[in-house]
């Protein structure tokens, strides 16, 4: 139960203990709990494909999954935060806006829950799903140059930017709330991880 708001420690226990005893809760039982499913992929390049149930239906949609680290480790997460912020524009501006692939088009991260970090590029449309993959494919080998030429005022004041953000003042209890939730949904429980992130983007 994650409390947030302006409670002592033992209002906020004493808070937990009442919902527990109205709930009348119980501990789940080892066959009950839900094991985790995820699949240790080894590197390498891999291709799941799944067809849709509705033949007529004329969307696809490709994601393309890149593992780049451990959620676990501070230099991991801001080194996949930067790498973010390059290259969702360019990834829209080049599959969406100037090729026309898709009208759903961007990248995004994801946590699971063995602890490994990925970068995500989505483009979801008409076009055929294996000559999308094929443009990922090829933005990424063109990004790799973008990586090369990127200078070091333009790196510092990417970083700048994202401190920037992660120092922002929380305006509510419920943004609080989302950002301790998120240790506790990647089942990390470090609440100083934003911290962390901060203090090694510094460096």
């Amino acid at each position: 139960m994650l409390v947030v708001g302006n409670f002592e420690p033992a209002e906020a226990v004493d808070a937990a203990q009442q919902v527990n005893q109205m709930l009348k809760s119980q501990p789940l039982p080892p066959h009950s709990h839900m094991p985790s499913r995820m699949v240790n992929i080894e590197p390498g390049h891999y291709i799941y494909q799944h067809m849709g149930e509705d033949p007529n239906m004329l969307n696809n949609a490709v994601v393309a999954t890149f593992y780049c680290g451990m959620v676990t480790n501070p230099t991991d997460r801001t080194t996949m935060a930067l790498l973010l912020q390059i290259i969702d524009d360019q990834f829209f501006d080049q599959l969406r806006t100037k090729e026309q692939l898709g009208y759903n088009v961007g990248a995004s991260t994801n946590s699971f829950s063995s602890g490994k970090l990925a970068l995500k590029l989505r483009v979801e449309g008409e076009s055929n799903p294996t000559y999308l993959l094929q443009r990922i494919d090829s933005f990424i080998y063109g990004f790799r140059q973008t990586l090369v030429e990127f200078d070091t005022v333009q790196f510092d004041a990417l970083v700048e930017s994202i401190v920037g953000k992660a120092n922002e003042q929380l305006t509510s209890v419920d943004a609080e709330a989302n950002r301790m939730w998120t240790p506790i949904d990647e089942a990390t429980y470090d609440f100083a991880q934003l911290a962390d992130e901060v203090e090694s983007l510094q460096k």
